[in-house]
């Protein structure tokens, strides 16, 4: 960018007026070419590209605009068999060139551009830009030559195919360049109903994922629901048998409890029975001792008595003695 906005300042140096039409002359002579016609005279189209894309808009139809050496950038690129695109992209580009005459040769950029053995492509972009060029003089300062291209072409040694373009007729070409129209806006919509119909196939493919994916997340969620509940009815079963089983156990042990406590029942009536007969048994042999005791302590007494007499009796002998 910075080549190009020093390009456009020695532009405006050389264009300031220093006076005569020999001054001014000089003037024009002396502008340095921009950088798209001095590609496009080094014929460095893929640097023409660049200098004509997008990104460089501003800029690019600047230069499209200025005069070098009494043409304008689309007739030098007409002059030097421009490729197809470039010729379509300079007339995007500065539509109006297609009707201006060089100063060089006081000539149309078509009739350049079929002089200079242009495409078919190149040449049929040049007539659909303008299809009145065809009619106009080859040059119109000539008051004596007042042929036109349509009419002096076939001298210039042009192909079949291009002449073919050159001999039909303008309003055939205006017919032309309406369907041409007719069928790029039919071609735009019909590209943007596929757009949409491929924008809508994407949204419907994604939908149907997305509802396999729903589907397979269902399935899924059914199927671990199925293995639940088949896991839930398992312990189910297995408490009800658990259950079932402990009440037949609770069951057997009350049984067995009874029978127990019936048994226990009897032994303790007999156990209290037994302790009634020995209780009775105890209390007469606790009689039978007592007894025996008092006529032991009796026959004991008896004796200490008998024992003493005895003492007295022998004392008393001892006495007598």
């Amino acid at each position: 960018m910075t080549k190009k906005n020093n390009f456009m300042q020695e532009v405006t140096t050389a264009l300031t007026p220093r006076g005569g039409k020999k001054g001014a002359q000089e003037d024009e002579n002396a502008i340095p070419p921009s950088p798209l016609c001095q590609h496009i005279k080094e014929q460095n189209w893929d640097e023409v590209r660049k200098d004509l894309s997008d990104d460089n808009r501003d800029s690019a139809v600047e230069m499209a605009g200025i005069w070098y050496e009494g043409d304008l950038p689309l007739h030098l690129a007409c002059r030097n068999q421009v490729p197809d695109d470039v010729v379509a992209t300079l007339i995007n580009v500065y539509p109006q060139a297609v009707e201006e005459r060089s100063k060089k040769d006081n000539r149309l950029p078509l009739v350049i551009c079929v002089k200079s053995k242009g495409s078919y492509n190149a040449v049929g972009r040049l007539i659909r830009a303008w299809p009145e060029a065809l009619d106009q003089k080859i040059d119109d300062k000539s008051l004596v030559d007042t042929s036109t291209l349509r009419s002096d072409f076939s001298q210039w040694g042009i192909s079949g195919p291009i002449k073919k373009m050159l001999q039909r007729g303008t309003d055939d070409w205006k017919v032309v360049i309406e369907w041409e129209e007719e069928q790029r806006q039919y071609g735009q919509r019909v590209g943007s109903l596929e757009d949409k119909l491929k924008a809508d196939e994407g949204r419907i493919e994604l939908a149907e994922k997305k509802d396999r994916a729903l589907l397979k997340l269902i399935r899924d969620l059914e199927t671990k629901h199925d293995n639940k509940v088949k896991e839930l009815e398992a312990k189910h079963d297995e408490s009800i048998a658990k259950i079932e089983a402990l009440t037949k156990a609770l069951d057997e042990f009350q049984t067995a409890q009874n029978s127990k406590n019936v048994e226990l029942k009897n032994d303790i009536e007999m156990g209290a029975a037994r302790e009634v007969v020995s209780r009775q048994a105890f209390r007469g042999y606790t009689d039978d001792l007592l007894n025996m005791y008092e006529r032991s302590a009796k026959a004991s007494e008896d004796l200490q008595k008998q024992v003493a007499s005895i003492k007295i009796n022998q004392t008393l002998q001892q006495n007598l003695g």
